[in-house]
């Protein structure tokens, strides 16, 4: 039988960010994909391919939150979901820098989902009972 060690306690810590990041993206993608759908009447289905990449960025944003000083911010609900919108530009709008506005995803439809993502990233993330409490 295994020992409980403090490596223990870091393997708990790596899984809960896991599954925080996970949880997160996903949540956040999901007002993405009613809004393509009910908003600018987008097929459904295919944007469920939207998923992978939001399950990516949740948790590369699990991973990045749990930093020092943007551990605190991301924490805290108001203070992460600004965090969240701001990564979620990052994200999502950083391959777009050089394009023209207006055109391929740097419209105001694509701000408009990245807000959604980012807000909901943020304040899911902050509100996790493992994080929220640091």
């Amino acid at each position: 039988m295994a020992s409980n060690t403090a490596t223990a306690g870091v393997g708990r810590l790596i899984v809960g960010k896991w599954h925080t990041g996970v949880g997160a993206g996903v949540a956040g993608v999901i007002p993405m994909i009613l809004f393509n759908h009910l908003w600018l009447g987008k097929e459904l289905f295919p944007s469920f391919g939207l998923i992978p990449f939001a399950v990516l960025w949740g948790v590369v944003y699990a991973g990045i939150a749990g930093v020092g000083r943007l551990n605190r911010l991301a924490a805290n609900p108001r203070t992460g979901t600004v965090l969240g919108i701001a990564y979620g530009f990052l994200v999502w709008m950083g391959p777009q820098i050089g394009e023209p506005i207006g055109q391929g995803t740097f419209t105001l439809n694509g701000v408009i989902q990245i807000v959604l993502f980012g807000g909901v990233l943020g304040v899911v993330y902050a509100s996790s009972p493992q994080f929220s409490s640091q």
